[in-house]
C-alpha cells in the first residue's frame, strides 16, 4: 500500500510540471509572437521585438528545464549533460534582457 507521503508528493510534483509547463509554453508563444508579429502592435522597433522575443523564448525554455526537466528526468542533471545547455540558455536570456534595458533605459525614465 502506498503510502500518504507517496502519493502527495506525486500530486505536488504532478501540479508543478502542469503549472511550470503552461507557464513556459506561454512565455515561448509570447517570444514568437514578438518575433513574427508583435513590433506591427506594438510601439517598439522591430529589432527590439526581436530581441525581447528571444529573450522571453530562452526564458521559457529555461524555466522549463530547471522546473519540469530536472525534477521529471534528474538522471540528465547528475551527468552534467544538461548544465552547459541550462547556461547558454541563461546567458541569452541575461544578454537580451540587458540589450532591452540599455535600448530602453533612458526611455522609461
Amino acid at each position: 500500500m502506498e503510502s500518504r507521503m507517496g502519493r502527495s508528493r506525486r500530486i505536488t510534483l504532478a501540479a508543478l510540471v502542469t503549472v511550470a509547463t503552461a507557464w513556459s509554453a506561454c512565455m515561448v508563444i509570447l517570444g514568437l509572437w514578438l518575433i513574427g508579429q508583435g513590433w506591427r502592435h506594438l510601439p517598439m522597433p522591430r529589432a527590439m521585438s526581436a530581441v525581447g522575443g528571444l529573450m522571453s523564448i530562452s526564458g521559457g525554455l529555461l524555466i522549463f528545464m530547471a522546473a519540469v526537466a530536472d525534477r521529471v528526468v534528474p538522471s540528465v542533471g547528475r551527468r552534467l549533460s544538461m548544465w552547459p545547455v541550462e547556461m547558454v540558455t541563461a546567458l541569452v536570456m541575461a544578454v537580451s534582457f540587458v540589450v532591452v534595458l540599455i535600448s530602453y533605459g533612458g526611455a522609461l525614465s
